[in-house]
């Protein structure tokens, strides 16, 4: 049996007892949020195609990327020397920046 298959089995044994109003304790319903959580946070890793700033920048300069950010929803910009630019001849870039993802060529 693989791990997910494990955590799956678990994560259905605690739904059960507490849905079923079995004799249960916080800790229980604690572990089964707590593995739900994980399973969901790595599933959607695993789905998303939007890359954290905070994970990993693009790799080269001149890369045009779509970004998420604080400030405005999603747009395209440049990344250069660290930042990601709307224009690079503006100056004027977005520090907002928590997501972006390559545009295909």
């Amino acid at each position: 049996m693989t791990e997910l298959e494990k955590t799956a089995e678990r994560i259905s044994f605690l739904y059960e007892k507490i849905i079923d109003n079995q004799d249960w304790e916080i800790s229980e319903l604690d572990e089964l949020l707590d593995l739900s959580r994980k399973d969901g946070i790595e599933w959607k890793a695993k789905q998303s195609p939007w890359i954290s700033v905070e994970g990993r920048l693009p790799e080269k300069d001149g890369l045009r990327v779509w970004v998420k950010s604080n400030c405005l929803n999603e747009q395209p910009l440049v990344y250069w020397k660290g930042k990601f630019y709307a224009r690079l001849s503006d100056g004027c870039y977005d520090g907002s920046v928590t997501h972006w993802m390559p545009i295909p060529e």
